[in-house]
């Protein structure tokens, strides 16, 4: 029996290969993302923890050397989480021109999977119109023996 065989099937591996490739950049840049989300998360723990720290030492005797150098702190870790979050804001825009990318590879292989898939399908048809032919053929050649002699079905597909 004949074997369907669709002559873009390397161009097909090809826009396969390159969409998972997308994929992966894509995961990478949402970890990253992740990551940057946890350190902007730990630095308002940080921020919160120095401000609880500043008010519980302004209960009693005041140490202005503590709190300018817990003041100091805090702003230095509101400056990383400012940071922190510039880089999540330039993160959310990589993160779109992978999807817009990802998406454009998934339709790039998706029209060739769709062309395989009709293509296909005409060879389908074309097979059993082979087969359908063929057999009225040998339909045909027994029924011009069977003129000349009767012949049994089984002799017919034994040719």
């Amino acid at each position: 029996m004949a074997k369907f065989l669709f002559s873009l099937d390397p161009l097909l591996a090809i826009r396969r290969r390159e969409e998972a490739s997308c994929k992966r950049e894509l995961a990478l840049l949402e970890s990253q993302r992740r990551q940057l989300e946890d350190v902007i998360r730990a630095r308002q723990r940080e921020i919160s923890d120095g401000k609880e720290s500043m008010r519980t030492s302004l209960v009693g005797e005041l140490d202005a050397t503590l709190l300018r150098q817990q003041a100091a702190a805090t702003m230095g870790v509101d400056r990383l989480a400012r940071r922190a979050v510039l880089e999540l804001a330039g993160q959310a825009q990589r993160i779109a021109r992978a999807r817009a990318t990802l998406v454009e590879f998934a339709q790039r292989r998706r029209a060739l999977e769709m062309l395989r898939e009709r293509r296909l399908a005409d060879w389908n048809a074309n097979e059993s119109r082979r087969e359908v032919t063929f057999l009225d053929e040998l339909a045909t050649t027994a029924a011009a023996r069977g003129a000349t002699r009767s012949t049994t079905f089984r002799e017919v597909f034994e040719l």
